[in-house]
């Protein structure tokens, strides 16, 4: 559903709220749309208690932060001979990152998830975060098509990715007018 920001925090701030059930959310623009909604809604957005927003992570930076420079570098020589290793190493950095993350918040903001999909990572991990009283927050480069996210649309059309919307709720889904 297409919603200008006002709207999207309105929703977002009623469903923070719930305690009980799934909460995992999906913000669906273009890179530029979804910056300036950070920038101008996010950035200035008011949880229940009066505090701000969470600031969003980088889930690219929170993954190869997770790696010393020395070890990224052998990584890097090692992974078109051995891509498993590495796409276990970074499913191990996302799960340690949200369990160490459930004890400081119950709200994460993300965005730049491209490595998720680059490497074929275990999104189902975020869906199980998000449940009773955590909630995430996904800034998605994408667009909806009927029932259908896309992702990284701006791209050529060979580069899109269809994306499992099993993973949201689909009116946890929302698209900016902006986009």
């Amino acid at each position: 559903m297409k919603l200008q920001p006002t709207e999207i925090l309105e929703i977002l701030e009623q469903n923070l709220s719930v305690n009980i059930g799934r909460h995992l959310y999906a913000i669906l623009g273009t890179y530029q749309a979804l910056d300036q909604f950070e920038l101008s809604a996010l950035a200035h957005a008011k949880l229940d208690n009066g505090d701000p927003f969470p600031s969003p992570f980088s889930i690219n930076r929170v993954l190869l932060d997770s790696f010393d420079p020395d070890q990224l570098q052998e990584v890097i020589k090692k992974e078109s001979r051995r891509p498993q290793n590495t796409q276990d190493r970074l499913n191990k950095a996302l799960e340690e990152f949200l369990y160490n993350s459930r004890e400081k918040t119950n709200f994460l903001i993300l965005k730049h998830i491209e490595l998720l999909f680059a490497y074929s990572l275990d999104v189902s991990k975020l869906r199980l975060w998000a449940s009773n009283q955590q909630h995430i927050l996904i800034l998605l480069p994408g667009e909806m098509r009927g029932s259908q996210i896309y992702l990284f649309h701006e791209a050529a059309a060979e580069e899109e990715l269809k994306f499992d919307n099993q993973l949201f709720a689909e009116n946890n889904i929302w698209e900016l007018t902006n986009a």
